[in-house]
């Protein structure tokens, strides 16, 4: 029996399990109908009589973890950053983020149509909802906007690749110019920035939440540069950040939650600030797992190491037809149990989305092979 006590330690894919889930959970996040049980009671009380106590902690921690996923994935980005000339930046995200993201939306854009047509049969506005899909996904919307009275879609969830392509360059820049305390202090400044340009709603290619990111990907840095994921956690930093979650999770009142695509910082910048450590915390925990090998964790590791690709593909089919597909599933095509629904639904996506994924990357991989 090995007694040895498991150490973190810089490495490959040291976030690939981390990445894994939050992509597990992202495709769950967009399931129709599912936690919909919050909104039926009007008070704490009628919740816990109503709703059995081990599916409402469950409930609760998956919300926490969500809620921080986002700011971690920004985070997790600002960890691996290196310093490069602004023109060099401007390419690489360029080329590494913003042309795949403008593939996955004309290629969402192309199924849309026949995808429309055939659930809706409406020839008429298929058009005008599939151009609609199209200018959404190019503004990388995070949700629906009108602009006189044509509704522009959201792109799906790639809208965190062009916010992170954005925030890279202006990090980059902030890089080049700062250091130390001054970097950190530009870094707020352009969160703050970020904040104020999110009362205006969804933007352009995702500005505010591009914005707001810088503030993660110099906490990144910052943790990167200090060694702190891979030294033992102060009890005085774990009970600092303890106490700013809390103070944050209560000062919402409940209000509503923390959601970067939607513009949602219910504490304000204290929020962002609040998620972004214990998205810390999380991450760092998360390391502590990597100790563990297996077919599922190595399955998820896998998941987590095309993370990009998942990502893109879960996007294309949730904006050409998944989310039409689950309205009518769970609107009018289904009348059973909620939780079998539910059931029935992740078991098609989350398939559906790895399978794809990984016979994109089997098949990229042999492409680059035969130019060899």
């Amino acid at each position: 029996m090995n007694n040895k006590k498991y150490v973190v330690k810089n490495s490959l894919g040291m976030f690939d399990f981390f990445k894994g889930i939050v992509m597990i959970l992202v495709v769950i996040s967009h399931t129709e109908g599912l936690g919909t049980f919050l909104d039926e009671y009007s008070t704490p009380a009628e919740l816990f009589s109503n709703v059995n106590i081990i599916v409402l902690l469950i409930t609760f921690i998956l919300l926490i973890f969500g809620q921080a996923a986002m700011p971690a994935m920004f985070l997790i980005s600002g960890y691996g950053f290196r310093k490069t000339s602004n023109k060099k930046c401007i390419v690489k995200q360029f080329q590494t983020i913003l042309i795949p993201f403008v593939t996955a939306v004309i290629i969402s854009t192309i199924i849309h149509i026949p995808s429309y047509l055939l659930l809706f049969k409406d020839l008429h506005y298929a058009p005008i909802q599939t151009l609609g899909v199209f200018l959404g996904g190019l503004l990388g919307l995070t949700t629906d906007r009108y602009f006189h009275g044509f509704r522009l879609l959201a792109c799906g969830p790639i809208w965190y690749l062009i916010a992170l392509a954005i925030a890279l360059v202006i990090y980059n820049f902030l890089a080049n110019h700062f250091e130390g305390y001054k970097l950190f202090l530009s870094s707020v400044l352009v969160m703050l920035i970020g904040w104020i340009m999110s009362f205006k709603g969804p933007l352009p290619w995702s500005a505010s939440q591009a914005f707001i990111a810088v503030f993660y990907l110099w906490l990144g840095h910052y943790i990167k540069r200090n060694k702190l994921l891979v030294s033992p956690l102060k009890k005085s930093y774990g009970i600092l950040v303890a106490i700013i979650v809390i103070i944050v999770i209560i000062g919402s009142g409940g209000r509503s939650a923390f959601a970067m695509a939607l513009d949602s910082y219910p504490v304000g910048p204290l929020s962002i600030v609040a998620y972004g450590l214990l998205g810390a915390v999380i991450i760092k925990g998360f390391l502590h797992l990597n100790q563990f090998n297996g077919v599922i964790v190595s399955f998820i590791r896998k998941i987590g190491r095309y993370s990009f690709y998942f990502l893109c593909v879960h996007s294309i089919e949730m904006v050409a037809v998944g989310s039409y597909l689950q309205y009518k599933f769970v609107h009018e095509w289904w009348n059973g149990d909620p939780a079998i629904r539910s059931a029935i639904i992740l078991g098609i996506r989350i398939p559906f989305a790895i399978i794809v994924t990984f016979a994109f990357v089997r098949i990229s991989e042999m492409m680059n092979k035969q130019k060899l």
